[in-house]
């Protein structure tokens, strides 16, 4: 077996028979807060329409 690293990552391949196993990689966790504000546009005041 022999380690090898390519654009999607490190695999593991036999030089003998081509099989080819990916290596797990430990992914970091990031901490998602929510924020403060509501997501999307601020509502509209006014409600009466009006003629430019």
């Amino acid at each position: 077996m022999q380690t090898n690293e390519d654009q999607y990552g490190p695999y593991n391949e036999c030089l003998q028979c081509g099989y080819v196993v990916n290596v797990d990689q430990v992914r970091p966790e990031f901490v998602i807060e929510k924020g403060r504000q509501a997501a999307g546009r601020p509502k509209k005041t006014g409600g009466r329409k009006s003629a430019a």
